[in-house]
C-alpha cells in the first residue's frame, strides 16, 4: 500500500500516527474477504476497522471517535499498511508457519522479539496498552 495514498485519505498527521500504530504491533487482526478487510487495532480502546477495496480506491471505517469527522481514521491507516505486508509475505513462509505447532510459533516469535530491542519495546507496548 502507498504510504502516499494512505495520507491523501488520512492527512499527514493520522497517516503518521497509523504507520507508527502499524511498526507498534498494534494491529492484532487483519482478516481479507473478496474486496472486505476486516481488522482490530489496539489504540486506547479496541477498535474495528473495515476497509472496502474497490478498483483503485480503498474506503475505511472505524468504530473510533474520530472516524464521525473523518472516513479514513490512524486506525484505517494501521490496517491498510498491516494488509500489505501480510499479502507481501512470502507463500513458503505462511505455508511453513502454518505447519508448525502452537510452542513452536511460540517459541519462534520469542526468538525474533528477543533479537530485537525495537521490535522488543514495541511489543512491550502492545501488552501494556491492551492490558
Amino acid at each position: 500500500m502507498d504510504f502516499t495514498i494512505l495520507e491523501q485519505l488520512a492527512g499527514h498527521r493520522s497517516a503518521v500516527r497509523g504507520q507508527n500504530y502499524f511498526n507498534e504491533g498494534r494491529v492484532t487482526q487483519v482478516t481479507r474477504i473478496g474486496d472486505q478487510v476486516v481488522g482490530v487495532v489496539e489504540g486506547r480502546q479496541r477498535y474495528s476497522v473495515t476497509l472496502s477495496l474497490v478498483q483503485d480506491s480503498i474506503d475505511g471505517e472505524c468504530s473510533c471517535p474520530a472516524s464521525e469527522h473523518s472516513e479514513f481514521c490512524k486506525h484505517c491507516v494501521a490496517v491498510a499498511l498491516a494488509l500489505s505486508a501480510q499479502e507481501q509475505a512470502p507463500k513458503w513462509l505462511i505455508s511453513h508457519l502454518k505447519r508448525l505447532k502452537k510452542e513452536q510459533l511460540i517459541q519462534a516469535l520469542i526468538n525474533e522479539i528477543s533479537a530485537d530491542s525495537r521490535k522488543l519495546q514495541a511489543w512491550q507496548k502492545r501488552v501494556h496498552t491492551s492490558g
